[in-house]
């Protein structure tokens, strides 16, 4: 009950019948009290100094994001995965013991994604292989890794085979 009392007396306060009775600091106390003022982190000045100069985001914004050469190269497959795409391939075709016909999807910065549909099976599989044969860090293992702990919980995309690379 005194929370609703708390929210009674809040709506009072807000009333613009109610506060031109009250001088003017008292108001601005009433609000910073409430929070109906925003810190001064919040405000940002846009002068003409800073919008004189160009953050480093969006010079790289534009020099990644934008280019059209960037995303030319993220729509090719790279040639130095092959080796760990007919691994993946000859594992799933081993699993489902049907021929898997696998297309290219997309290059990002540290794997290849390929879809894979077979006949019997109509959901299509993502097959993620890295990017460059024989790294040490591989980041796959890590996503792979990840992915088991939250099929655990039954969300996120389900992981039907893991491997190295």
């Amino acid at each position: 009950m005194p929370e609703l009392a708390r929210w009674n007396w809040y709506v009072v306060l807000q009333m613009q019948s109610f506060r031109a009775f009250l001088p003017q600091d008292i108001c601005d106390a009433m609000d910073d009290a409430y929070g109906d003022t925003a810190p001064p982190s919040m405000f940002v000045s846009m002068n003409t100094e800073q919008a004189a100069t160009v953050s480093t985001h969006e010079t790289r914004w534009t020099s990644w994001k934008l280019d059209r050469s960037k995303l030319d190269t993220l729509m090719k497959p790279e040639s130095e995965g092959q080796a760990s795409l007919e691994k993946a391939v000859e594992a799933l075709e081993a699993q489902r013991k049907e021929p898997l016909d696998t297309h290219f999807f997309a290059c990002g910065k540290r794997g290849v994604l390929y879809t894979g549909t077979s006949v019997s099976v109509p959901t299509p599989v993502l097959i993620k292989v890295q990017k460059l044969n024989g790294l040490h860090n591989n980041p796959i293992d890590r996503e792979s890794l990840w992915l088991r702990r939250v099929n655990r919980l039954s969300i996120g995309p389900t992981l039907v085979l893991s491997g190295s690379g």
